[in-house]
């Protein structure tokens, strides 16, 4: 069901796309964190990236028809 509704959007292939940039969004911020070295304030708007990023994450996934929560979001945690 859930590529269905993928397939339904007649903008699937671009969000799809922007959800390829997103991700990579995500991955820089979680490398910029883990490269602050205890710089509070780098680590700090590195975790605002992150936070808008998911909530992008989870806006394209609403319209793709992806489920997408915030209990996914913790598999990543483990860069840190």
């Amino acid at each position: 069901m859930e590529r269905e509704a993928v397939t339904q959007s007649p903008y699937a292939e671009l969000l799809v796309e922007l959800d390829g940039y997103v991700s990579t969004i995500r991955d820089a911020a979680f490398d910029l964190k883990g490269a602050a070295e205890g710089v509070e304030a780098i680590q700090r708007n590195a975790d605002r990236l992150l936070a808008s990023a998911k909530m992008l994450e989870m806006n394209i996934g609403d319209i793709l028809g992806t489920q997408r929560t915030m209990a996914c979001w913790t598999e990543d945690d483990s860069r840190l």
